[in-house]
């Protein structure tokens, strides 16, 4: 699901004539309630906003709440923009908050966090991983860095989390 229209197109020409996946210009929150279950009962949601509204954090807390209430087996990742540290708080917090069973937030940053608010890296938090995630993403991890660091600067760090008990 690809609100963006040219976004949308461009997809769906990637995908085409590839039966297991499908590509529709869609509001994603409004798509991910009407797909979830999928009917093969097993599958990924794939989570990426576009973190430009001050509610961002909250709508995607919301979202992942209300679906994994549909389908508390599905394996869902959130991208993240590793920028502003308050907000990445602010989204580990709210997701560990919801995750059902695991959570898995991998962080690869290119280079140290300097004063100023700017990207410096990426995460991505799996709600639901498969059982090699977090071993997998350590070995991606420590192949990248030497490629993408900038001036021998970069840190990756894996973190396997259970629910904090109610």
């Amino acid at each position: 699901m690809r609100l963006h229209p040219q976004d949308g197109a461009a997809l769906r020409d990637l995908f085409a004539g590839d039966t297991a996946v499908k590509a529709i210009a869609l509001d994603g929150w409004l798509a991910l309630g009407a797909h979830v279950p999928p009917k093969e009962k097993r599958g990924l949601v794939l989570v990426d906003p576009p973190f430009e509204k001050t509610s961002e954090v909250e709508d995607i807390a919301a979202a992942l709440a209300k679906a994994l209430a549909r389908w508390r087996g599905g394996v869902y990742a959130v991208w993240y923009p590793i920028k502003k540290p308050a907000m990445v708080e602010r989204l580990k917090e709210a997701l560990e908050a919801i995750a059902p069973d695991e959570i898995v937030f991998a962080e690869f940053r290119r280079e140290p966090r300097g004063q100023e608010e700017r990207f410096v890296g990426t995460g991505l938090a799996v709600i639901n991983p498969p059982f090699v995630f977090a071993q997998e993403a350590e070995t991606l991890f420590r192949l990248l860095a030497p490629v993408l660091e900038r001036g021998s600067k970069a840190t990756y760090s894996v973190k396997q989390c259970r629910p904090r008990p109610s």
